[in-house]
């Protein structure tokens, strides 16, 4: 074949590339066979180098997420109890490690093959904990042993091969002991969602903690945030996204549920597990790494267990609800203060009116707006979204729809009508103040820099 008949072939080949590249996938994408789906397996990634380890029986895949590829296989032999899911696998200083779930036992992946540094043992009092690292630190929280549950944090002292306890010494209020909850740990405050509690009157049975409590470990200070609108109760697995938790619930129309705790934003994707062709397979931990969910997919063909990756952003674009996770909680101290206070701005208000004077800030009676001489009247979406703007110093276009939306609506035609009453809003103040300038803005959230936000400028409030 001759260099001017393959030209076509290369151009095809770097539009492909491109695509691929730009679609948000590594452009050397190929298949990689894990292995036959009967097989155990268990998993965890490191996200600072993109290196997924993968152990299967008595062996050990080591892939590179960034080029797709296996980089190393060897033997790596079971320890006792490997199939009964007692050992939990995680990343220190960039090497794998096992906990026990169980009990205080932990294991380092060396040349030899796994080597216990703990001076610990399995005492049975942690079952269904919860493990998480943060910072390289490995740490644990909660679980159930002799007919009761943990409610503090422990940790594991590499140097001592100890473990140690967190003690919450600036609380005076504590979640109850629980098992199996979900932690999302974001810089010093450890978000702690669910998790089964002991029956007091019969500790044989456990009931779901329906509140979301978060430990201030600057201040070792728990506090109660407010009653969880959800149930993860029957949750198959748990991938970190950033700051937030994708959960996965197989039973519940293979759903994904997006929690935002630090948002307090709860986004459900019907049927997006099985849709986007995902296996959940006991033991195997997705991965969300540089953008793309790295998970299993079943081959029916070869009864063979492959990486499946589908890019986040065509997880988010799916059809989905958006709500809060949680109600938040409010001290009975602070309803009887607002009351005073809201009794006390009204006599204020009634004062203002009747002796009002000329005034350069926005004022407002009723649906009106007034600025000067000049007054525009506010429908009550618009108004809504008016004394949303004001309230906050950031809204999300979520927060928007909650207020204006329709819920019969789709969530397109939702948005197309947030989209008409921020330029119907924008419109009318700028008659109110007779500028070319937007009022409402859209900027990046100082929270997170990818997230677009509203903001109304505040030199015109009162």
């Amino acid at each position: 074949m001759t260099n001017r008949s393959l030209k076509p072939y290369k151009s095809f080949l770097f539009v492909l590339q491109a695509c691929l590249v730009l679609y948000g996938l590594p452009a050397s994408t190929q298949t990689i066979r894990l292995g036959p789906t009967a097989c155990f397996y268990q998993s965890v990634a490191d996200t600072s180098n993109g290196h997924y380890f993968v152990f299967k029986d008595d062996s050990l895949l080591v892939i590179d997420l960034n080029q797709l590829k296996v980089i190393e296989r060897r033997v790596v032999v079971r320890p006792d109890g490997w199939e009964s899911l007692v050992y939990v696998p995680v990343i220190l200083n960039g090497v794998p490690h096992l906990t026990a779930q169980n009990g205080g036992w932990v294991m380092k992946l060396t040349e030899e093959g796994w080597q216990r540094i703990d001076h610990s043992y399995v005492h049975k009092m942690q079952v269904q904990s919860a493990v998480f690292t943060q910072q390289d630190t490995l740490y644990k929280f909660g679980g159930y042993g002799f007919w009761s549950a943990r409610n503090f944090f422990t940790w594991f002292d590499t140097t001592t091969g100890e473990w140690d306890i967190i003690p919450p010494t600036g609380s005076k209020k504590f979640p109850p002991g629980l098992m199996g909850p979900v932690i999302v740990a974001e810089g010093q405050d450890w978000y702690v969602i669910q998790g089964g509690i002991v029956v007091p009157e019969n500790p044989t049975q456990y009931e779901q903690n329906d509140h979301v409590w978060v430990f201030r470990k600057d201040r070792l200070k728990w506090e109660k945030l407010g009653k969880l609108r959800a149930d993860f109760s029957k949750r198959d697995m748990d991938i970190a996204v950033g700051n937030r938790k994708l959960v996965v619930i197989e039973k519940e129309n293979a759903s994904f549920c997006l929690v935002d705790v630090v948002k307090n934003r709860l986004s459900i994707y019907p049927k997006a597990f099985h849709t986007l062709g995902f296996y959940a397979h006991a033991g195997f931990s997705p991965v969300c790494y540089k953008g793309n969910l790295y998970g299993t997919r079943n081959d029916s063909e070869t009864d063979q267990l492959l990486i499946n990756i589908v890019p986040m952003t065509k997880i988010l674009d799916l059809p989905h609800t958006s709500s809060r996770l949680y109600d938040p909680f409010v001290h009975a101290r602070w309803i009887f203060l607002a009351a005073g206070v809201i009794c006390g701005l009204a006599l204020s208000v009634m004062a203002f009116k009747r002796y009002r004077k000329v005034s350069y800030k926005i004022q407002q009676e009723g649906n009106v707006l007034i600025y000067r001489s000049r007054k525009v009247e506010l429908d009550n979406q618009q108004m809504a979204v008016y004394q949303l703007l004001r309230a906050q110093e950031e809204v999300s276009s979520d927060d928007i729809i909650d207020v204006a939306g329709n819920s019969n609506l789709h969530v397109t035609q939702n948005i197309r009508v947030k989209n008409q009453l921020i330029d119907q809003l924008n419109m009318k103040l700028h008659f109110l103040l007779n500028t070319n300038e937007k009022l409402i803005e859209v900027k990046p959230s100082k929270i997170d820099k990818r997230i677009k936000v509203y903001k109304l400028r505040r030199e015109y409030l009162d």
